[in-house]
């Protein structure tokens, strides 16, 4: 097994399979993220969004890559900013 599939399969051995069950720390550490300004009521993103309860308690693990973010997502501030990832 290379390097990269270990590390999934370590992410998905501590997060376990669905459905999942979170305690109260975790619900919050996790917590919802709310609809940005910027963000349309129709667009995609805001059924993503919505929906993220179900995604985070029934969804699948797998690898992602940011290819392409706001600067300012990488320091600490107040405000949601856009991304574009795989």
């Amino acid at each position: 097994m290379t390097g990269s599939a270990m590390a999934i399969a370590q992410c998905r051995a501590s997060l376990g399979g669905a459905p999942r069950r979170f305690s109260w720390f975790d619900k919050f550490r996790y917590r919802r993220t709310p609809r940005s300004d910027w963000v349309e009521r129709e667009d995609p993103l805001a059924e993503i969004l919505k929906t993220q309860n179900v995604l985070l308690t029934e969804g699948q693990l797998v690898w992602g890559a940011i290819v392409q973010a706001n600067n300012d997502l990488f320091v600490r501030g107040w405000h949601d900013l856009p991304a574009a990832v795989i």
